[in-house]
């Protein structure tokens, strides 16, 4: 004002603005520019997987490069965006988002509305999660593989409340079964989907039975694995199925001892299925090596060959009969958990099996 006055007065067209930047950092702007660096961090880290060609994220992209570096260019080059000074980590106000909510410009009004929805997701928002699963990434083959996924992160939820601590997770993808880690004394790994091979962890059974004589059906077995040895000219080594879901791994570092926790996961209610479940769970248990030596039970004992009996998990799907629960299998060499108590049954299993992992 000093400046118009001391010029000329006369002019009414003349003025000073303060701050120029005072017409960028508006409480519409501020919104927009929260929202856009969000989307530009999430692509920035995703750009690794992009870059390596993974199957799940060339779906996704496939096609939207074009779009992926011209949301990179408007970022660290438009000079309109750049004007825009970087929220505070606790802007936008609840008053900014009013603003942008009511603002003429729909731009304005995305961007209010993308945030809201982002804070209610990370707040466990059930409507928007499923929302989410509905119509985004997470798309699961099959039911099989649904429900595996469920009880891992049933896994995760359990762990995670025991340790008051958030797991560290990285992307599942061939080659690596390392899914999630609780670093600190002991520290705790969840695997899933054939096991931990990164790990040095096997499940192959015994090469051949000589203290006794062999039963037909273990006849049938070592003569079809000479056969095949001597038909392809070539050393096949037996391998029991490997685990489909979970393998927990508590390490202490102290000791250098390491405790498992195996997991099968059948999603059936049929009794035939839930019985070739149970085999299969004694069978990783009973062949779980680590450098090829026996985890439970060693060469030359009989006992023990399935751990404590909490070191084996079947779970399976809701039954409309009863079954005998948790405190009723403490003499079994695995335990049997259906998909609604799993979560309090897991943390039950993990106290009783003095594993440790708090």
């Amino acid at each position: 004002m000093k400046k118009r006055y001391s010029q000329n007065p006369a002019d009414t067209s003349l003025f000073v603005c303060d701050n120029r930047s005072e017409d960028y950092d508006t409480p519409e702007n501020l919104v927009l520019k929260r929202l856009i660096s969000i989307i530009y961090e999430t692509i920035d880290q995703a750009e690794e997987y992009i870059k390596q060609e993974y199957g799940w994220a060339q779906d996704t992209w496939r096609g939207e490069e074009e779009l992926i570096d011209e949301l990179k260019q408007i970022v660290e080059r438009n000079v309109h965006v750049r004007r825009i000074r970087s929220p505070e980590t606790y802007e936008p106000t609840e008053r900014m988002m009013i603003a942008a909510e009511s603002s003429r410009q729909p731009i304005y009004q995305e961007a209010a509305s993308l945030l809201r929805t982002r804070a209610k997701l990370f707040d466990g928002d059930h409507g928007e999660i499923k929302d989410l699963l509905n119509n985004t990434a997470i798309t699961p083959d099959d039911d099989e593989t649904l429900f595996e996924l469920y009880v891992l992160f049933r896994f995760v939820s359990v762990l995670e409340s025991v340790r008051d601590q958030q797991a560290q997770f990285k992307p599942i993808q061939a080659g690596r079964n390392e899914i999630a880690k609780f670093a600190g004394e002991p520290e705790l790994v969840l695997y899933y989907d054939q096991a931990a091979t990164d790990r040095d962890l096997s499940f192959v059974t015994e090469e051949k039975i000589t203290e006794r004589s062999l039963s037909r059906s273990e006849k049938v077995q070592e003569v079809a694995h000479d056969i095949s040895n001597q038909y392809f000219d070539k050393e096949f080594q037996n391998y029991t199925n490997r685990p489909d879901v979970i393998v927990l791994e508590i390490r202490d570092p102290d000791t250098q001892t390491y405790e498992y926790l195996i997991t099968e996961v059948k999603n059936s209610t049929n009794t035939g299925t839930i019985r070739t479940g149970i085999k299969e769970a004694l069978e990783y248990l009973a062949f779980l090596r680590v450098d090829e030596e026996f985890v439970f039970g060693g060469e030359d004992t009989e006992e023990d060959y399935f751990g404590s009996g909490w070191n084996g998990l079947l779970v399976v799907q809701d039954l409309d009969r009863q079954t005998t629960s948790l405190e009723e299998q403490s003499e079994s060499e695995i335990k049997i958990l259906q998909a609604s108590e799993l979560e309090d049954g897991l943390e039950k299993m993990l106290d009783r099996a003095d594993l440790n992992v708090e």
